[in-house]
């Protein structure tokens, strides 16, 4: 720890404390001649802000060349002056957010007093910097349709963008509910998502949205720019993407809005499984109000901007379980075979056992001829309330200081009750941000920023009951029911089985500095952060317990029980540490320094190298009460317990970056780019947090070995004693930790064709490595056959001596999974003129990896399937879309006052023909990978991790139908793929069939909207809009199930699609908004 403390202190005095990441600032740049092309040093260059009224003027080189970096974003206007000629004004600019716009001016010979005034932006070529990205303006964010008004969704619209698709709207299975975007292949948790330049990244490392999985704010945030690889060495925290925000600011104008979003079921399309099964659809209330207000409060100098969201949603939800059917609940049992036979068996049902099968409800559809399971279709309503403030205030000193501070709140509350009408559960989410940043013109050279932030997200979980079981059904006398799961693919009983209660608290404490020199043809950039992180959190585990039985037969008759999961007792004494304690309670804290040193060179007129180095430095987490522990090998017999939880390994993460960006031809139309850099993730708690959270002697996970749970089903009272004495279940980590990190590349032309159209094609690949990984270790000692597979011997022996047999569960935590990314990425953006702005991009790429998660039952698997074998996972990333194509645009119609028809019109024809406008987002997208699971304890009675199964001679590893015409006799629904070409496994070996070989279903949408404006008075207008989300009501479907067999019968719903994604039929939404 003083090792830790002395390094940071040394960055501190080196550096300065201070920032990296600000990006709510621009550059201009440009060169003065005259009219024989020669170079005008010693020029006047004035640069005004037309929107604050902000100015900085800046002298021309030896080579003609000016710069004036780090400009507030805004609308701008520049007046070149030189003795002897004309002054020429160029107005029209648009500074975005780390746009680099390049204005040359030309000089004639005459009277100073003379001006010459050209309008128009900046040529839109990018020809002074290598990274890959793309900028979403202020127009797209407010204009575009939005589904919820959640902006994140304007990620996915990007070139090399990915997301991963849950079932649900807004679900989550690690405590964050917003979307799972991939960004050039890397890890959806491994990107960096900024405000103001500050860190708002939720405890995951997922979009910080609410509870509701939208991050709100359309009307606070002025633009919003994704830097998908070969960024800067000013930008760094991830290995994946910068997603950076800006937030609006007040100007010289008063101006505002009013709005009001309103969704209900009378216009919307009735989902496809709904129409299946004659369900009408439910009633709909989204109600989605609010406004924004800015403006000067003193001329010049002192500015604000507020804004209001509330949403009030009552969601209307019918879905569909798989529930025992009258047969089988009495023992007559009918299961399809992996030949294609019905097999009938008849069997007692253990007195034990009866009463818990009234806990599933009846089958609501038909009883199949042969399965275990029918269908349980249920209909309920799920409320959601969300409200976001933020308050945001600038000023300016003078010309040369100024400083800005804002406040974000987002405060949201949801509840969602279980498939199975027993249990539910509510979030309640409050994420708050505050930024506070003075910047300083030191000299006409020399810039300095500094900024201080803090952010805190806030989620509390908890069980809602709704019809629980009574206390007989308790496993243990005065802890509440747990959950019963009996494969076959029926659908688990749940309640207090899982994490919940739950609290997180997440604190993080900014503090970054940047200083910008322009030394003749290099512009220096410099800078450091450091971040203080903090999270207090509560994670029960399996409260009631969870029971798990290989399938329905053998929990019809109490066979033995294929697991049991409980939290043990609050203290009790141990062996191996004299007491332990079921302490769900964790403080965590950690610091994160980094520092850069980014030179932009513009090494000839028409070349620019980006050359820099950035250092991320991560201390080892920390617990406040010192309750952590671990074992540093697979082997360890007990846990250590202290600090230092594994060795510090980052001093020496020093990230090279180079790039280039070459203007062949000198004119600003076209440009090369390309690039190499490392990317470093940092080593945060959340790479390895359920190893942080789950070990001995602070918590107490019994986990028995099968050979002891025959029998104890289902009263635990006489034997807690002797479990949680007994051996217990960890979750360990190699204490050989590397820091994870991606080397990537890329190249790129763009250029500029007439009519504003810019088009890019290029390509980008990533290499991920030491990417945190896990697998479960508790499987008995495996040996490597002479053909290379691995076997585990006796694999009906349930007794048979584990890996280490002093931990009944061993999750194994180390940094040992990879990843590759191939993507070609072609791009066309219109900017707007002739009323039409559109941006087309088509990404091919292919995502490969070992694991695509660490997180426990987080996109499609979370563990590899052999511990002693990472690489045989090697395969189609859980993120995969082969293909992506999205277009968006927005188009003005060509009626009314000034357009190509109806010009002259006037009075009430003005007022229905003017004023139109359009605006769409399309999606085509190739399916995900679904990774087809066979039955762990058909390779041993001992495995509980995942097995996949064989690929039957001649098979076809991606078996799919393609259509909807294999429907299922009895059952809504049909088979995505043809299920007969897989075969269980040979017991004693895993399966020979790939990982995430089956690709489930693409999808096809259009997203549109039709608006209205009607002016009322100068600067006034009133706007309509008629939003059609799934404008063709395609349907959108939900993964394939991916089980295929119970032993050796096929799972009843194995390979079948009975849904699809929560509100994804097409939906209308209304608004009006008035603007001021």
């Amino acid at each position: 720890m003083t090792r830790n403390r002395i390094f940071i202190a040394v960055v501190c005095v080196l550096l300065g404390i201070g920032a990296a990441q600000a990006q709510n600032v621009g550059a201009i740049s440009g060169r003065v001649t005259d009219t024989s092309d020669a170079v005008v040093p010693g020029a006047l260059a004035e640069i005004k802000n037309v929107d604050t009224g902000f100015t900085r003027t800046v002298t021309t080189g030896p080579q003609g060349d000016y710069r004036a970096s780090e400009l507030p974003l805004g609308q701008y206007q520049i007046e070149v002056s030189f003795a002897g000629f004309q002054k020429v004004n160029r107005t029209g600019i648009q500074l975005t957010s780390g746009r680099d716009a390049v204005v040359n001016f030309q000089l004639t010979v005459g009277e100073v007093q003379e001006i010459v005034t050209v309008t128009g932006d900046a040529p839109l070529v990018e020809t002074t910097r290598a990274d890959m990205g793309a900028l979403i303006t202020r127009e797209q964010i407010s204009e575009l349709p939005l589904r919820n008004r959640d902006f994140s969704q304007l990620i996915t619209l990007q070139p090399g963008t990915a997301q991963y698709r849950h079932t649900g709207e807004g679900s989550g299975v690690i405590g964050s509910r917003g979307a799972r975007i991939s960004v050039s292949g890397a890890r959806p948790t491994s990107n960096s998502f900024t405000l103001d330049g500050a860190d708002i990244n939720n405890p995951y490392g997922l979009i910080p949205s609410g509870a509701d999985g939208a991050m709100l704010g359309v009307e606070a945030i002025r633009e919003f720019k994704v830097l998908s690889s070969n960024y800067s060495a000013q930008h760094g925290r991830a290995s994946g993407a910068n997603l950076m925000a800006v937030s609006r600011s007040g100007t010289n104008s008063y101006n505002g809005s009013l709005f009001w979003y309103l969704r209900n079921d009378n216009l919307d399309s009735n989902s496809w499984e709904n129409n299946a099964r004659g369900t009408r659809r439910q009633e709909l209330r989204r109600n989605q109000f609010g406004g924004s207000f800015g403006g000067p409060i003193q001329q010049d100098r002192l500015f604000f901007f507020t804004t209001y969201e509330g949403v009030r949603d009552r969601l209307p939800r019918t879905r569909t379980a798989t529930v025992p059917t009258p047969e089988a609940r009495t023992g007559l049992l009918r299961q399809v075979a992996s030949s294609g036979a019905c097999n009938t068996t008849q069997v007692t049902p253990n007195a034990l056992v009866k009463p818990y099968l009234d806990l599933w409800p009846g089958a609501t559809g038909a009883i199949p001829a042969c399965g275990l399971g029918a269908d349980y279709t249920r209909s309920d309503v799920r409320p959601t309330d969300n409200d976001y403030v933020s308050v945001r205030m600038d000023y300016n000193f003078h010309s040369n200081h100024s400083i800005f501070g804002r406040y974000t709140i987002d405060d949201s509350f949801r509840v969602d009750e279980d498939i199975l009408p027993k249990f539910g559960q509510d979030t309640k989410m409050r994420n708050q941000y505050v930024t506070l940043e003075q910047r300083s013109i030191l000299s006409p050279t020399m810039i300095n920023a500094v900024r201080v932030a803090y952010s805190r997200t806030a989620q509390f979980e908890s069980v809602v009951e709704i019809d629980p079981p009574g206390p007989s059904f308790s496993f243990v006398t005065g802890r509440p029911f747990g959950g019963i799961g009996v494969g076959s693919g029926i659908t688990a009983l749940s309640g207090y089985n899982g994490r919940l209660p739950f609290y997180s608290v997440l604190n993080a404490y900014q503090a970054y500095e940047d200083v910008t020199w322009e030394r003749g043809a290099h512009s220096l950039k410099m800078g450091v952060s450091i971040e203080r992180i903090i999270r207090h959190s509560q994670g029960i585990s399996r409260l009631g317990g969870a029971w798990t039985f290989n399938n329905f037969p053998n929990f019809l008759q109490n066979n033995s029980p294929t697991r049991l999961r409980i939290q043990g007792p609050n203290q009790f004494a141990c062996p191996s540490h004299g007491t332990c304690y079921a302490d769900p309670n964790r403080s965590l804290t950690q610091t994160l320094v980094s520092s850069y040193f980014q030179d932009d060179w513009k090494a000839l007129s028409n070349l620019t190298l980006n050359l820099g180095v950035r250092h991320e430095y991560t201390s080892v987490p920390s617990e406040k009460f010192g309750r952590l522990g671990n074992i540093g090998s697979l082997f360890d017999k007990t846990t250590t317990v202290g600090d230092p939880l594994y060795p510090q390994t980052t001093l020496d993460n020093f990230s090279p970056r180079v790039g280039f960006a070459w203007d062949p031809w000198s004119d600003g139309k076209t440009s090369v780019r390309g690039g190499v850099g490392l990317f470093y993730e940092p080593l945060l708690y959340r790479n390895i947090l359920t190893a942080i959270e789950r070990q001995p002697p602070f918590w107490v996970d019994i986990d028995p070995p099968r050979g002891e749970l025959a029998g104890l089903f289902p009263n635990l009272d006489p034997h807690m004693a002797r479990l949680a004495n007994g051996p217990q279940a960890i979750h360990g980590l190699d204490r050989d930790v590397k820091t994870p990190y991606t080397m990537q590349s890329s190249l790129a032309v763009q250029r500029m064709l007439p009519s504003n159209v810019v088009v890019e094609i290029g390509y980008t690949w990533t290499r991920g490595i030491h990417l945190a990984s896990r697998a479960d270790m508790a499987i008995p000692l495996m040996l490597k056959q002479p053909d290379g597979r691995w076997l585990m011997p006796e694999p009906t022996n349930v007794n048979y001596p584990l890996l280490n047999p002093n931990f009944t569960r061993l999750e194994w935590y180390s940094f040992g999974a990879y990843s590759q990314y191939h993507g070609l990425r072609t791009t066309l953006t219109k900017t707007l003129s002739q009323g039409l702005h559109l941006q087309a991009s088509y990404t091919w790429s292919k995502a490969m990896d070992t694991l695509s998660t660490q997180f426990s039952g987080e996109l499609g698997g979370s563990a590899v399937q052999n511990g002693f074998d990472i690489p045989s996972d090697y395969a189609l990333a859980d993120f995969h879309v082969g293909h992506n194509l999205q277009t968006n645009f927005t188009y003005d119609l060509p009626f009314g006052q000034g357009r190509r028809w109806g010009s002259g019109a006037s009075g009430i024809a003005r007022g229905i023909f003017g004023g139109w406008q359009t605006s769409g987002v399309f999606t085509a997208q190739s399916g995900l990978p679904v990774a087809v699971d066979g039955d762990a304890a058909s390779t041993h009675v001992l495995n509980r991790g995942g097995a996949r199964p064989d690929l039957k001679a001649g098979g076809d590893p991606n078996p799919v139908y393609g259509n909807r015409d294999n429907t299922i006799p009895g059952q809504v629904g049909f088979l995505w793929f043809d299920r007969s070409n897989f075969v269980p496994q040979q017991p004693g070996y895993y399966g020979n069939a790939g990982r995430n070989t089956v690709i489930g279903p693409g999808t096809v949408k259009l997203d549109f909207s039709v608006i209205k404006n009607t002016p009322l008075t100068e600067g006034k207008n009133l706007q309509f809009r008629a939003e059609f989300f799934n404008f063709f009501n395609t349907p959108e479907f939900s993964q394939p199930s991916a089980g295929i067999f119970s032993g050796l019968n096929y799972n009843q719903n194995a390979g079948r699609i009975d849904s699809t994604r929560l509100n994804s039929a097409r939906q209308v939404q209304l608004a009006l908004r008035f603007t001021f």
